[in-house]
């Protein structure tokens, strides 16, 4: 069984198709904003088809949510935390950043960091 990992508001999408009476028309009307994504998930037509027919071939799982921790420095930069040797510091490259679940990024908030999703 192939596993696939999408997030939240992609798998509320898709059980929004598979309960549809004829989910494979509103595929094909790109009525419900499937083709962004039909375009982002590597799935085939036939496991497509397999698994809004009902056909368990394939695993959705919700990806986990990571977030980081960002502030504005005193120039006006924006950046972001990470760790240096084991020790917090920050970076202005944000794909630097220190990012985690949402509780673990908790532990690290500060009155001067704000919490947002990392991409």
């Amino acid at each position: 069984m192939a596993t696939y990992y999408v997030t939240e508001e992609q798998l509320d999408l898709i059980q929004k198709l598979k309960n549809l009476p004829a989910p494979l028309v509103a595929i094909m009307n790109k009525k419900y904003g499937i083709e962004s994504l039909y375009n982002e998930l590597p799935l085939t037509d036939i496991e497509w088809f397999n698994y809004l027919s009902g056909v368990n071939q394939i695993e959705l799982k919700v990806r986990e949510t990571l977030y980081r921790l960002s502030r504005v420095d005193d120039v006006g930069d924006k950046v972001y935390m990470e760790f240096t040797c084991g020790t917090p510091d920050w970076d202005c490259v944000k794909d630097n950043a220190f990012t985690a679940p949402l509780e673990e990024i908790k532990k690290w908030k500060t009155p001067a960091w704000n919490i947002e999703k990392a991409d």
